[in-house]
């Protein structure tokens, strides 16, 4: 999702979250909602001039 999307390291992965989150799982008080997002496939973002580049099917 990060590099499809072109998206900076504030994107975290399920993975991580799963990792971080049994230490945390006492200290946390409120409930989490985790929503998982798949790559987009109708558009990319360019890297260099962050455009929106629609891809044709």
């Amino acid at each position: 999702m990060k590099e499809a999307g072109n998206f900076d390291g504030s994107i975290g992965t399920y993975e991580k979250f799963l990792q971080y989150f049994d230490p945390f799982r006492n200290t946390l008080t409120v409930p989490l909602v985790i929503i998982g997002l798949e790559p987009p496939e109708t558009f990319k973002i360019n890297k260099e001039t962050k455009e929106v580049e629609f891809l044709l099917p």
